[in-house]
């Protein structure tokens, strides 16, 4: 006892001086300003932010102290018993060492995390944290929080500064896109009008098009070979003797005869059309065979034969768009896939682009970041999340290495030593770890259908939460700094 004493009395004298340090300790150690033992309504309410935060910890790797504390100050705003900070503040750190023990090996830290970061960031947020108290007496609260929004709010838009151009380019085009649109509306109905007999339009041609595989002319598509599964890339290209014409000998029974005859076969493919050649005739009665008004006694003109040469080649160009479509549309899992594994590429590249003694310098002065500013208001995370940003880590990476700083919980060696832990609260430490627990898993499965936009997205989202909360605080609807 003796010796923890003289530690205390040492940290008064290094923190705070004599009198203000003696009070301080004084009302930290005469129950922590606790209160009594929190209320069946208190933990409902903890746990539940417990919950949702574990769950972001799970998809990116941080985020826990974030959304718990919104859903703290959120309850207390609506008048409910949420607790004083300083039990949400530890039932927090409780839950995150207990439930980030299995979200070690579900993010597999021991591959993915970055060591330099991991090694360089709990170090020096320990040394920073009780210079953050020294700067919170140095400096009023809600004016370092006011300061620390306005430069979160300022790095998240350098940060982001490449998506927000491009929302701002695709709402300038959707703005101005409508020709009409300064006319307040009044022809609206006529806009519509227009699009609707635009798609009638689109729609008949389509028709029609298809008509012509009705046509006997085009009866040669399901025949035998390779065009038994009615595949519409059966259209045929014209070559040297395009010109010719049908053969009047034999009427419409010689045309069609000519058409079905079995020695037509498939030879290859040439700019979406496929080129049917005659074996048993000579190429001078290669004949186009796709014609709308075939009589067997009916020559047509350099002309109509130009139109139906238009036709086929319209026809051969919406069968391959068809086919195109539809293998996208079956390599469309596969392609998000390879997607999300070029990202993760890209992210250990960008790793790859520094040093040992690089990393661990950027990740030395994002935990100095963190621990001034979590002793100086409580919330630590937005340094972090910066520093990811700026290094365009890859989603496993920062995973497993917040995994790793997760499990360092060095505050709750100062919350045992100013008696902050009671037994009375069991129940609550209890509850927080099993919500903690449940919203990791949960989490650790969505993120598994999450690509690394959407990742990026949920990052940029926790960092607009942090920036709200300090924004609040500032402006004293909260008191982050208690």
């Amino acid at each position: 006892m003796d010796g923890v004493s003289a530690a205390m009395q040492w940290l008064q004298h290094l923190l705070f001086g004599s009198s203000q340090g003696a009070q301080l300790l004084s009302v930290m150690v005469a129950d922590a300003g606790l209160g009594g033992p929190p209320s069946l309504e208190t933990i409902i309410i903890l746990s539940t932010g417990l919950f949702l935060g574990s769950i972001a910890m799970g998809i990116c790797g941080f985020g826990t102290a974030i959304i718990h504390l919104c859903v703290w100050g959120i309850a207390g705003a609506l008048g409910y018993d949420a607790g004083p900070l300083k039990l949400a503040v530890i039932a927090c750190s409780c839950c995150m060492t207990i439930s980030m023990v299995p979200f070690f090996f579900l993010a597999n830290a021991t591959k993915h995390a970055v060591r330099p970061l991991a090694i360089s960031i709990p170090l020096c947020k320990a040394i920073a944290a009780p210079l953050g108290a020294v700067v919170l007496k140095l400096l009023p609260a809600r004016q370092l929080e006011a300061v620390v929004a306005a430069l979160m709010l300022s790095l998240m838009l350098l940060l982001n500064r490449q998506q927000l151009l491009a929302w701002c380019q695709g709402l300038k085009q959707w703005w101005l896109g409508s020709s009409c649109r300064h006319d307040g509306g009044a022809c609206g109905w006529q806009c519509k009008e227009s699009s609707e007999a635009d798609v009638r339009s689109e729609d008949s041609s389509s028709e029609l098009r298809l008509a012509l595989l009705a046509d006997e002319g085009a009866e040669y598509i399901f025949n035998d070979g390779d065009f038994s599964d009615g595949s519409l890339l059966g259209f045929l290209s014209s070559d040297d003797s395009a010109d010719d014409a049908l053969p009047s000998g034999g009427g419409a029974d010689g045309a069609e005869g000519h058409m079905r005859h079995p020695s037509h076969k498939q030879q290859h493919c040439t700019d979406g059309a496929v080129l049917i050649q005659d074996q048993d005739l000579d190429t001078e009665d290669r004949r186009p065979l796709l014609d709308s008004d075939v009589t067997g006694s009916t020559y047509h003109s350099a002309a109509d034969h130009n139109n139906r040469q238009l036709q086929m080649e319209a026809l051969a160009e919406d069968a391959l768009v068809l086919q195109l479509g539809d293998a996208d549309d079956e390599d469309a899992g596969s392609s998000q896939s390879q997607s999300d594994q070029e990202d993760e590429v890209h992210g250990e590249e960008a790793l790859l682009k520094h040093s040992f003694w690089g990393l661990f310098a950027i990740g030395a002065v994002a935990g100095l970041a963190t621990g001034l500013l979590g002793g100086a208001t409580g919330i630590s995370g937005p340094p972090m999340m910066l520093m990811y940003a700026y290094l365009n880590a890859s989603k496993s990476a920062v995973r497993g290495t917040n995994a790793v700083m997760a499990m360092v919980q060095d505050q709750l060696i100062g919350y045992y030593m100013f008696g902050m832990l009671r037994w009375s609260d069991r129940w609550l430490y209890a509850a927080a770890a099993g919500c903690g627990a449940a919203g990791l898993i949960v989490g650790h499965s969505l993120q598994k259908v999450m690509g690394q936009q959407h990742f990026r997205a949920v990052m940029t989202v926790l960092m607009l939460l942090c920036f709200v909360l300090m924004s609040l605080s500032a402006a004293g609807v909260l008191n982050l700094a208690e």
